[in-house]
């Protein structure tokens, strides 16, 4: 009471009741009274309702309307299922009852709150939207050009799906080409936390590895000066097509690298077989 009469006493705030807390309503799971009148008077001309009691009517709505969607679905393929009829040769039919009192499909639908089409569509688990991906004109761009960029500089594993990045190259690196490249076609850029989530969930299988100074070649050093000195589109583009016949060559001496150790270990187990 003091704090009603605190705010009717505050001329300054226009508004005195604006941030007194509401207590959210509840709704209950039960089916009211005026709710099983008002099912009563849209029941069918045959008047199925009538010799059900509100108890029975409440007990089979509470039944369906207290569940979640997917739990409704269950709770309507078990009804389906138990209530089945066969008339003939691929011919069924369905039994519509309260408390197992036959009513028709129309009252008994109003009853549970179900419809039609909830009965026809229960069994279905795949919604008709999934797995179609919806790519907006920045995503679908930034994706294009990350799967071109990275699969043709990123060095390529010779013995498991998986890409290097080349050491001239850091994550950052690679977020500065994509965000010139957007700014080109006045798209939005990508901050630092959305393209790490980009990579990690559409490019999981190209690494950023540890290299050590042994691990780096003449031509990778040589090619990560050109880089930094790289200011027009002509020079980059000329700088990629190194990359990407360097990364050729690196990837064929891989290859003939594997070949010579497996030949060499095959000819390892024959010798010691003897």
């Amino acid at each position: 009471m003091a704090f009603t009469q605190q705010i009717s006493l505050n001329q300054t705030q226009r508004r005195p009741y604006t941030y007194i807390q509401r207590r959210r309503i509840v709704k209950s799971a039960s089916v009211l009274d005026h709710s099983i009148s008002h099912i009563r008077s849209i029941q069918c001309s045959a008047h199925c309702l009538n010799p059900i009691s509100s108890s029975s009517i409440s007990s089979l709505r509470s039944q369906y309307q207290s569940k979640t969607q997917l739990q409704r679905n269950a709770w309507l393929q078990q009804w389906l299922e138990n209530n089945k009829i066969n008339i003939g040769t691929n011919k069924y039919m369905y039994r519509w009852h309260i408390d197992g009192i036959e009513v028709c499909l129309h009252c008994w639908l109003s009853v549970t709150g179900a419809t039609k089409y909830k009965i026809a569509h229960c069994t279905r688990y795949i919604h008709g939207n999934t797995g179609i991906a919806h790519l907006s004109d920045r995503l679908g761009t930034a994706l294009a050009w990350l799967e071109t960029y990275l699969y043709s500089v990123c060095d390529h594993m010779p013995t498991k799906n998986q890409y290097h990045l080349p050491c001239f190259l850091q994550w950052k690196d690679v977020l500065t080409d994509l965000n010139s490249h957007l700014d080109s076609k006045k798209l939005k850029r990508y901050s630092q936390p959305q393209f790490a989530h980009l990579i990690k969930k559409n490019f999981s299988n190209v690494k950023l590895p540890k290299y050590t100074k042994l691990g780096k070649c003449d031509v990778c050093l040589d090619l990560k000066e050109k880089r930094l000195k790289a200011k027009t589109e002509d020079e980059k583009l000329d700088l990629q097509r190194q990359i990407i016949d360097h990364n050729t060559n690196q990837m064929k001496e891989r290859i003939e690298y594997k070949k010579r150790c497996l030949r060499a270990g095959i000819i390892f187990l024959f010798l010691w077989g003897k």
